[in-house]
């Protein structure tokens, strides 16, 4: 029971905090029913020029009463889809926006949505301070932070940190309204770093976090840094802080050090062909400068990459002189025409086309025979007769010397009888 008046009692101090801190939202609702006419859309369009949208909850539900759009205690709700939920995401930042939400089924209540409800909050963009701008405040209890240039992405190589620290061991509770970083295994690249006081292993994000994720803190203090390298940006991240009691709230580099002396300025310039390196350097620094063996592990990968690139174009190119050579070599031989009567494959096919195809050629007229003379017609017919004839001839010499072979092998059969 003790436990549960303490929570409640922190709960009410927190509102409390945030009120007397001058931070006044004006929060709106907007509910769309898929039953009416015309393309499901919600309209988040209450926000002034100079305020930022934040999503406070976004729901599907079935009405209890038919034709009520408004979300209802009693109704069977559901959390929206994945598709509506990215499109809301992206409407944070912003001052107004259209969504397009859809119908979906709802497991738990075994039936269909039948509307869409969003509940939204509007923030002063002025509320919201630049992690990286330096900034020491006293007595704070809550308040909102950001990347730089957010809703906009964020600049590359950027290495900021803000700590918050509260009296007397004051609770402090982190939600992240809209985090959407470069993602990379063990978060290498783009990524926030949550350490409290004491803490050996701190807390480390990158990607898409989701839509209000909340860390409360266990300890009086608590660190967040955020670092970009200079490959690729994200859209940032956008949090709201609270805090149980008054708290001092530091932000800016991670490795600045003001500074209340000026250096003098050097009236001599030496020419020196190979800059020396600065002693005055501070450690952090200097272990933050880029050594050789970076520089040289980067251009080997890129050496690789260029090497890579280039001879897969020289195989591409390979391969298409490859196809034209055989096409080539193909329409040779078909031009070359057949060798064969019955060789069909090797005679090009007439086109089609009957636009673009040439009329066929007719072939001459056979000959007409010429009228022969009564002359002519003797001399033929006698030639005629006298090539029977000597068929005849030649068949009955072959007939008799037939007979005489005949004759002769008998008697020789006889005789070597005898």
């Amino acid at each position: 029971m003790a436990e549960v008046l303490k929570t409640m009692l922190t709960f009410l101090m927190l509102c409390m905090a945030g009120i007397a801190s001058g931070h006044s939202y004006h929060e709106y609702q907007v509910s769309r029913c898929f039953n009416s006419y015309g393309v499901p859309k919600i309209d988040l369009n209450k926000c002034e020029p100079t305020e930022m949208i934040a999503i406070v909850s976004a729901l599907q539900g079935i009405s209890r009463h038919p034709g009520v759009c408004d979300y209802g205690e009693g109704d069977c709700t559901d959390m929206v889809t994945t598709d509506t939920d990215t499109k809301l995401q992206d409407c944070v930042g912003q001052n107004s926006c259209s969504v397009i939400v859809s119908v979906s089924w709802m497991q738990w209540c075994s039936a269909y949505s039948t509307y869409n409800y969003v509940k939204y909050a509007c923030v002063t963009k002025s509320e919201t301070h630049d992690i990286c701008m330096h900034q020491i405040s006293m007595g704070k209890q809550s308040g909102f932070m950001s990347s730089p240039n957010y809703p906009n992405t964020y600049g590359a190589n950027i290495d900021c940190t803000c700590k918050i620290t509260s009296k007397n061991r004051g609770k402090i509770i982190l939600t992240f309204s809209d985090a959407s970083l470069e993602w990379s295994k063990n978060c290498k690249k783009d990524y926030m770093q949550i350490t409290e006081h004491n803490m050996t292993t701190p807390v480390i994000r990158c990607g898409n976090l989701p839509r209000n994720f909340n860390y409360t803190a266990t300890r009086s203090s608590v660190s967040l840094r955020f670092v970009s390298d200079g490959w690729k940006e994200g859209k940032g991240f956008w949090m709201n802080y609270n805090v149980s009691t008054a708290a001092k709230i530091s932000c800016g580099p991670t490795f600045f050090e003001p500074s209340t002396t000026v250096k003098p300025i050097p009236t001599e310039v030496h020419l020196v062909s190979d800059p020396q390196p600065d002693d005055n350097l501070d450690e952090p620094e200097k272990a933050h400068q880029p050594t050789a063996g970076d520089m040289d592990k980067d251009t080997s990968l890129i050496g690789i990459i260029i090497a890579s690139s280039i001879s897969a174009i020289l195989l591409v190119g390979c391969l298409i002189l490859l196809v034209r050579f055989k096409r080539k070599r193909h329409k040779q031989k078909l031009s070359m025409g057949p060798v064969d009567p019955n060789f069909q494959h090797r005679v090009r096919r007439p086109n089609r086309d009957t636009t673009l195809a040439r009329p066929p050629v007719r072939p001459p007229p056979p000959p007409q025979p010429v009228p022969l003379t009564p002359e002519l017609q003797l001399a033929a017919s006698n030639n005629t007769n006298k090539r029977n004839c000597n068929i005849r001839k030649s068949y009955r010499d072959t007939a008799i010397n037939r007979n005489r072979n005949t004759e002769r092998e008998e008697v020789q059969d006889t005789d070597d009888y005898i």
